[in-house]
């Protein structure tokens, strides 16, 4: 196999996070905006995953799970992500477009609220 690919969901969160520019935001709030973000990312991820998946991939990842059951559908997936054509450009491409889509609806919101 070849070379995996990693992430770090947090690091793009606190990057989205710091980007939406805030302010002062209590405890319990930011907590939400980061779940939502992570829901968001999670969605982005196995959506540009299962845009990749031909027949041949899916075939590979029902014998994965059937050979290996202690292993979660996204361990499987993560293991054969270096495997699949074009997959790690798509996901740097979506994920990017999901932090400006984040960051730019945050602007529109803080735009808003500054209207009189």
């Amino acid at each position: 196999m070849t070379k995996p690919i990693y992430f770090k969901a947090q690091n793009f969160i606190d990057s989205v996070v710091e980007d939406m520019k805030l302010g002062e935001v209590n405890s319990p709030t930011l907590y939400k905006i980061r779940q939502m973000i992570e829901e968001r990312l999670a969605h982005r991820v196995m959506t540009t995953f299962m845009t990749y998946l031909g027949t041949k991939e899916m075939d590979v990842f029902a014998k994965l799970m059937e050979d290996h059951p202690e292993i979660t559908e996204i361990d499987a997936l993560i293991m054969m992500a270096p495997e699949i054509p074009g997959l790690k450009e798509g996901l740097e491409k979506n994920i990017d477009s999901l932090h400006k889509e984040l960051t730019y609806d945050a602007q529109r919101v803080e735009t808003a609220l500054n209207a009189k």
